[in-house]
């Protein structure tokens, strides 16, 4: 059995490739990664313009993805951030997304996140 592991293999990805960029560019300058291509679950959780860019970006990716993999875009109400789910949809589409447990400190107090890495290592 032959699995295509390229995030839905469809009419989509053939006629709106210049569109799927644009939009994960337009993720990418919403994350404002840090100079080793990171961005903190956290520091996005904690900003309502951010997530309301990335949910706006949902009507894009409608439009220009095959959506049947994506439910933040398909049916927000069904989860709990769907703006995590276009993050990682978006991303993993290009690039290879790591994450790893995170803590941060803030006035003694010891918040636990996730970081998420962007390997540059582009998907063929």
């Amino acid at each position: 059995m032959n699995i295509e592991l390229n995030m839905g293999n469809n009419k989509k990805n053939d006629k709106y490739k210049e569109e799927q960029e644009n939009t994960i560019n337009n993720l990418l300058k919403i994350l404002e990664l840090d100079k080793n291509k990171t961005f903190v679950l956290h520091e996005v959780e904690n900003n309502a313009t951010k997530i309301k860019q990335i949910n706006e970006l949902a009507e894009d990716v409608k439009k220009y993805f095959p959506c049947n993999l994506i439910s933040g875009a398909k049916q927000p109400e069904k989860v709990s951030r769907p703006w995590l789910s276009i993050i990682k949809y978006l991303l993993k589409r290009k690039y290879n997304l790591v994450s790893s447990d995170h803590r941060i400190k803030e006035n003694e107090k010891v918040t636990r996140t996730r970081i998420f890495y962007i390997i540059d290592e582009e998907k063929k």
